[in-house]
């Protein structure tokens, strides 16, 4: 039973290995975490939708001796329920797991007081809901922190809830002027509670129900000042989309910068300052999220598409084609000689095996089509070629051969004549070797 080739099973397994890779990486695309910047209470959609409305929006932090970055405002929101220096435990394991933390991305007093001073001008948004609606995407009563979890800067009622009724409402704003700036569809929506009645500045109210966008100052003992707006839900993903809340954002912007630029800060404990932080190589793993791993998922590809091509174009030869040329006559020489071992007959298969060196040599030194058009056969071919060459080996491969294939009566070819054959084929070859090439007059 004759084998596979050895480079048969290379392309199967190089096949499989490429569809192990591609469902690892759909694994992975499917099961890394969300980024909370484009969950449904992220702030991306705000930049780009800010910036269709010819708002321009900085994407790196602006530097502290940048001339423009004093008409920039920072738009911060706290994801964090609490911001006090120490992050109080939360409710059971098993109620977190359910619902998610209450804070999907932490903060300090600290890190919060220095935004405020990086920028003259800071919104600052005030948390809504827990970690769970990230990967949900839906809004329900049982994600929403509860109001009396929310702790920003001091301790009392900082949010008000609206609690019942219709899951979305629309509800009228009003300034502080009296006009109406438009009208912002919410769920549950949060305003201000008393403990910013002292130090803030009512600008925006929802009507019947409290303040919802206000200048505060006097919460730090440097006099920083910054707005604070109590319901995210007009400024993030999911709320942008909802009836003119989109609308009612642009005016906010239009009022809070006239002019000037935004930037979205993406809140949490280190606060980029300059392009350079920004943009720097400080956390190699964001080279492995979204959209990056899909360059990585390309190349991948691309290597194993390259193995596998060279694999075909270099490797062994398919079984189909071993059948054929040098194999087909291999397997013809072993045939013919078990037959003749099995007749007894080992005489006739050392001249056949002569014979199919003389047919070997004449393919290397003439030509196939040479030896199919010479007269006498390859071996007489191959003696006027070698006579006309070179002399001495001419004779020499004339005799050797004639002693290993002569049939005169009483006298038979002998296996020890193999021995000054073989010797005077390899001067031959040594001497003309695979780069000759037979000349017009060697081939007549």
């Amino acid at each position: 039973m004759k084998g596979a080739a050895p480079g048969n099973g290379a392309g199967p397994m190089l096949g499989l290995a490429a569809a192990i890779a591609l469902a690892l990486g759909l694994l992975f695309l499917l099961t890394r975490p969300y980024p909370l910047e484009r969950s449904a209470i992220g702030f991306d959609g705000l930049g780009i939708w800010l910036a269709r409305e010819g708002i321009p929006v900085r994407r790196p932090a602006p530097s502290d001796d940048d001339p423009d970055g004093w008409d920039t405002l920072r738009i911060l929101p706290i994801y964090d329920n609490d911001i006090g220096d120490t992050i109080p435990d939360g409710e059971s394991t098993e109620e977190a797991q359910r619902l998610g933390a209450l804070s999907p991305r932490d903060m300090t007093r600290t890190a919060f007081e220095e935004r405020i001073l990086l920028s003259p001008e800071t919104l600052v948004v005030l948390p809504k809901w827990r970690e769970g609606i990230v990967g949900r995407g839906r809004a329900h009563p049982a994600l929403l922190i509860p109001s009396d979890r929310i702790g920003f800067l001091r301790e009392g009622e900082e949010v008000v809830r609206r609690p019942g009724g219709e899951p979305f409402r629309r509800w009228d704003v009003q300034s502080a002027g009296g006009d109406t700036p438009g009208t912002v569809t919410l769920y549950a929506p949060q305003v201000l509670g008393g403990t910013f009645d002292d130090a803030c500045e009512p600008i925006w109210e929802v009507a019947d129900v409290g303040t919802l966008l206000a200048f505060c100052d006097g919460f730090s003992e440097d006099g920083s000042s910054f707005y604070v707006l109590s319901d995210p839900d007009i400024l993030d993903n999911h709320g942008l989309s909802l009836g003119d809340n989109a609308a009612v954002a642009v005016s906010m912007m239009r009022l809070l910068a006239p002019g000037g630029s935004v930037y979205l800060d993406p809140g949490g404990e280190n606060a980029p300052r300059s392009t350079v932080e920004t943009e720097s190589f400080a956390d190699p793993s964001r080279f492995f999220r979204y959209p990056f791993v899909l360059v990585w998922l390309g190349v991948a590809a691309i290597l194993l598409l390259s193995l596998w091509r060279g694999n075909v174009r270099f490797g062994f030869p398919p079984a189909g084609r071993a059948s054929q040329g040098f194999q087909s006559k291999r397997d013809t020489i072993r045939a013919s000689g078990r037959l003749m071992r099995l007749a007894g007959d080992g005489e006739e298969l050392v001249a056949a095996y002569a014979r199919a060196r003389m047919e070997a040599l004449s393919d290397l030194l003439l030509g196939k089509a040479a030896r199919r058009a010479s007269e006498g056969g390859a071996d007489g071919a191959v003696i006027r070629f070698l006579r006309h060459r070179s002399p001495e080996l001419g004779a020499r491969m004339e005799e050797a051969y004639r002693n290993v294939v002569s049939r005169a009566p009483g006298e038979r070819a002998s296996s020890a004549a193999l021995g000054p054959f073989e010797l005077v084929f390899q001067e031959i070859l040594d001497e003309f070797g695979r780069a000759s090439r037979p000349s017009r007059r060697d081939r007549a």
